[in-house]
């Protein structure tokens, strides 16, 4: 910051001391050409001791002025100092720029809160009917075909799930209100998740298959939001299992160094290499965006950004027709 502050001071003072330095070399110019030379010796020193007192008292101001500046660029609240006029004139252009947009964005924030609002009170609303078709589908079971009550349920849960996937990007927003840190079993968190979604991996034609052998793994976590992580990796491993064979989602539990490694493992399509990169991206779908049916691009962006308010670490890899794998690293409980 300073180099950078003394680097804009000469710049801008250099026209001065070209002037001062052209203007004295003139005047001793003039007296070494009249053989007075002596007689300027004093004048001259006068000249330079006013010069860097001028330059000195300038310096102060321009620095306090840029100083502050430099300062206030990453501080909501800051006083310039401006000392010049010009300086007083740049401080209340810049003050005056900083109102206007802190209330536009204050109007933009008040707007977005009514839309959240808006969808949110819309979703609960929509759970209701699809609550009932629940109910519906679990009485007239008996009544309809195996595959009529299978495809009423699968688009059921599309919409449901669809539902919860806006409301946590909602609720992303305001992450610090809805999380509570606290030491969780990620063993029975699994398999308890796994057990929930026991429709789904029927309907997908795949199976999970539980490989580690601890009996408990302690991470500091939040239930919720990690459940939804899980739930939706395993969503998507059985999303985009192979059609035409049996899917399996493998489960493994790794500890080491004070960090717990949950591993979920596919035998799906895979994921092409060059789509690897962006899979986190929100919207981004890819290659089996347009090979699958219902692929939003929403589901790993918001794992990703709720495993990084979390503080855990989530990678992705992948091999095109041999599976995916999902590593998510929690800290242990020391």
């Amino acid at each position: 910051m300073y180099k950078k502050i003394i680097k804009n001071f000469m710049k801008e003072k250099l026209s001065y001391s070209i002037s001062f330095f052209l203007s004295s070399g003139i005047i001793l110019f003039y007296f070494y050409v009249s053989k007075n030379i002596t007689d300027v010796v004093y004048p001259i020193f006068m000249v330079v001791s006013i010069y860097i007192i001028f330059i000195v008292t300038e310096w102060f101001k321009y620095y306090r002025f840029n100083a502050n500046l430099t300062r206030g660029i990453e501080r909501e609240y800051y006083d310039l100092e401006s000392v010049t006029p010009e300086q007083r004139m740049a401080q209340e252009a810049i003050l005056k720029i900083h109102k206007n947009y802190a209330a536009k964005i204050s109007e933009i924030d008040y707007k977005n809160s009514d839309i959240k609002y808006f969808i949110s009170q819309w979703i609960h609303n929509m759970k209701t009917p699809v609550s009932v078709i629940d109910l519906i589908v679990q009485r007239e079971k008996e009544k309809l075909s195996g595959d009529v009550i299978k495809n009423i349920e699968e688009e059921n849960y599309k919409i449901k799930n669809g539902m919860d996937q806006v409301l946590n990007i909602i609720r992303l927003d305001e992450f610090s209100r809805d999380y509570e840190p606290e030491i969780v079993d990620i063993v029975e968190l699994v398999k308890r998740t796994i057990n929930l979604k026991k429709n789904q991996f029927i309907y997908g034609n795949a199976f999970p298959k539980v490989e580690f052998h601890v009996d408990k793994a302690l991470v500091l976590t939040d239930k919720k939001w990690s459940t939804f992580i899980i739930d939706q990796i395993i969503s998507n491993s059985i999303k985009y299992s192979k059609k035409e064979e049996k899917g399996y989602v493998y489960f493994n539990i790794v500890q080491s160094n004070n960090k717990t490694h949950l591993v979920i493992k596919d035998n799906g399509v895979g994921i092409p290499k060059y789509d690897l990169k962006r899979i986190f991206e929100p919207f981004f779908t890819g290659e089996n965006g347009r090979n699958f049916e219902n692929s939003t691009g929403i589901g790993l962006y918001i794992c990703k950004k709720i495993a990084d308010n979390l503080g855990h670490e989530i990678s992705v890899e992948s091999e095109i027709n041999k599976g995916t794998i999902v590593k998510i690293t929690y800290m242990a409980k020391v």
